[in-house]
């Protein structure tokens, strides 16, 4: 009979703990990126000014970016860090699927950087999640971390 009540009371432990774990993390996605990897330039011409971030699925810092990638736009100055950047107007977002395809730009969604600081002394630290909507019904969302940083021309 003891081994059955130490059994429910460690049981609803884990439960409880489950429990509080997700409700903290409400506002991050759960969901595994498949553009983990970030390369970052500034917007230019009539695009800018602002920051132009490259999301891929493989990490490679020289050249130019192949396809797949999921590009953002960011038009706001200076870019705030834990702060939602909407997708829209002013912000935009593209998905790129093939280079025989033109890129699906988004209809909604949300980019937050959680490091925007030089936290090693070696260089910025930037990473973040998005979650972005396309108007084809697929959405992409989350986790990346830029290791690569495009000098601007």
């Amino acid at each position: 009979m003891r081994t059955h009540s130490i059994l429910t009371t460690v049981a609803s432990c884990f439960i409880a703990v489950a429990l509080v774990s997700s409700a903290s993390d409400q506002k991050r996605p759960v969901t595994s990126s498949a553009y983990p990897y970030g390369a970052t330039t500034c917007l230019q011409g009539d695009k800018g000014p602002g920051v132009k971030l490259f999301l891929k699925p493989y990490r490679r810092c020289e050249g130019k970016v192949s396809q797949p990638y999921l590009e953002v736009d960011i038009r706001e100055q200076p870019i705030p860090a834990h702060k939602s950047i909407s997708i829209g107007a002013e912000n935009w977002a593209f998905r790129c699927l093939n280079p025989n395809e033109s890129c699906e730009q988004a209809s909604s969604g949300n980019i937050v950087f959680d490091h925007l600081e030089d936290t090693s002394g070696k260089g910025i630290q930037t990473d973040g999640y998005y979650e972005l909507r396309f108007s084809s019904g697929r959405s992409e969302s989350g986790l990346f971390k830029v290791d690569c940083i495009e000098p601007c021309a």
